[in-house]
């Protein structure tokens, strides 16, 4: 994740992503790359609201975001049927 350059409103995205996704994913997330989307996400102006009503899909967020997002999700926290899923999802996307 150190190699990834986050811009500031992409931060901002998956910091909120974060905050709403629950204590399962946010304590499995190492305090250091949280500390490094922060840090980032503070110079952004950018407004961002999320619907928990709505899946990511649905929500205005850009795809940047959804990607870091789901990076996170398949380094830190998914078991490996999950991250056979994330993957195939990644591949899947990339076909197109």
């Amino acid at each position: 994740m150190d190699e990834i350059i986050l811009d500031k409103d992409v931060a901002k995205e998956v910091f909120t992503i974060i905050l709403y996704s629950g204590k399962s994913i946010q304590n499995n997330i190492p305090e250091n790359i949280i500390k490094r989307i922060t840090d980032l996400a503070a110079d952004s102006t950018l407004e961002v609201h999320l619907d928990k009503n709505k899946s990511l899909q649905e929500q205005n967020i850009s795809k940047d975001a959804l990607d870091v997002f789901s990076l996170l999700c398949y380094l830190y926290v998914a078991n490996e049927e999950e991250k056979n899923i994330i993957y195939s999802t990644w591949l899947n996307n990339t076909e197109q």
